[in-house]
C-alpha cells in the first residue's frame, strides 16, 4: 500500500491499526480468502461451506466513526482524538481517509467475489451479511443461477 509511504509515521501506524493490517489473524483471513478463490477458479473445485467471509465484519470490528483513534483507546499517538475542522483540513487526515476507503473497497470486493465464485462453481451457500443484492435483479425478475441455465441448455 503506497498510502503508508505518503503518511507520517504516526498516521501510518493509525492507518494500519484502523484497517487491521497489523492484525495477523485478519491478514491470514484475507490471504485465505484470496487463496480459496484462486484455487476454486483455477480447478473448478467447490469452496468449503465455512469460509472466513464476510471479511467486512472483522474489518469493521471496532467502530471508529470519523475519528482517527478509537474513543476507548488509551494512547492517541499524538493524533487528534476527535473529528474537528482542523482535522478535516489536515492533508495527512485526507490521505488517511483515502487509504481507509480503499481498504474498505478491497475487503468488500473480496466478500462479493467469494459469493460470485461460490455461484460459479455451483454452490448455493449463503454467506451471512454478504449478498449480491441489486446485482441479482437487473431486469426486475430473479436471475437464474449460471449453473442451472447451463444444465438446461445441455439437456
Amino acid at each position: 500500500m503506497s498510502i503508508v509511504h505518503h503518511l507520517e509515521p504516526t498516521w501510518a501506524y493509525a492507518f494500519l491499526r484502523w484497517t487491521r493490517m497489523l492484525d495477523s489473524d485478519f491478514q491470514g483471513d484475507v490471504l485465505a480468502v484470496i487463496s480459496l478463490i484462486s484455487n476454486a477458479l483455477r480447478t473448478g473445485s467447490p469452496l468449503p461451506q465455512i469460509t472466513p467471509c464476510p471479511l467486512l465484519d472483522r474489518f469493521m470490528i471496532r467502530h471508529h466513526g470519523l475519528n482517527v483513534v478509537h474513543e476507548e483507546s488509551e494512547d492517541n499517538y499524538g493524533l487528534p482524538r476527535m473529528f474537528t475542522v482542523e482535522t478535516l483540513e489536515n492533508l495527512q487526515y485526507l490521505t488517511f481517509c483515502v487509504g481507509v476507503s480503499t481498504a474498505f473497497g478491497i475487503i468488500t470486493r473480496l466478500d462479493r467475489l467469494m459469493v460470485a465464485v461460490k455461484e460459479l462453481v455451483g454452490e448455493q451457500y449463503h454467506i451471512d451479511g454478504v449478498g449480491m443484492g441489486h446485482y441479482r435483479t437487473w431486469t426486475g425478475g430473479e436471475m437464474a443461477s449460471p449453473t442451472t441455465s447451463v444444465r438446461a441448455t445441455e439437456v
